[in-house]
């Protein structure tokens, strides 16, 4: 059972639109860690098993948000919170994602042919079973830049640069049932500041 309420706003200078949801589940298909086993001479593999949890429930708020600061540049916002419970253990769910919030600037140029975006990236911790004895990565915030470029109606430009500040992080999803001890824990980590370029030609 799936229940959502929302708003959305189109003013002047700004548009939002704003969610709040509440998902109820019976015989909830889920995952855990079973333990970790050598295959293949590769020691500290995980394996997993599908589970299942009789009463559950996933609730949570999504904000999407613009505001204009003039024609060209606006500050854009979005934000997702969502955490899930095991009702039946009376526990959280383990393989929800943590809350994450993206800001940042946008530039879009008078004959729209050039966009720019500067990004800031922040994720949350997140919420564990007590006896889960797993890497629960820290909070972390990235900065990013996106630009496009539109060279006429057949070829489009793209150009990005990730994690300008080279920072060491870990995205909860790629660490979930690692153990805290891995003498391989770094290799989850998430790249450094890396260039990306592209491009798009139709014909």
């Amino acid at each position: 059972n799936s229940y959502e309420i929302g708003f959305l706003g189109d003013f002047k200078n700004n548009k939002i639109k704003l969610a709040a949801f509440y998902n109820s589940y019976k015989d909830f298909i889920g995952s855990k860690v079973t333990g970790y086993e050598t295959v293949d001479a590769v020691e500290n593999v995980r394996t997993t098993q599908i589970t299942n949890v009789s009463d559950a429930n996933i609730k949570g708020l999504e904000l999407s948000n613009e505001f204009f600061l003039n024609d060209n540049i606006s500050l854009i916002t979005s934000a997702a919170y969502q955490e899930g419970e095991d009702e039946t253990a009376n526990e959280p769910l383990d393989h929800i994602d943590p809350f994450k919030a993206v800001t940042g600037f946008r530039y879009i140029s008078s004959d729209n042919r050039f966009v720019g975006e500067l990004i800031a990236t922040y994720l949350g911790r997140a919420q564990y079973k007590d006896s889960d004895n797993s890497y629960l990565p820290e909070s972390s915030t990235t900065l990013d830049f996106l630009a496009k470029y539109k060279v006429n109606n057949s070829l489009d430009l793209d150009l990005g640069v990730s994690n300008l500040l080279d920072s060491t992080y870990y995205k909860y999803q790629n660490v979930r049932g690692v153990r805290a001890t891995a003498a391989d824990l770094k290799k989850y980590a998430e790249p450094g500041r890396s260039l990306s370029a592209g491009f798009k030609f139709k014909f």
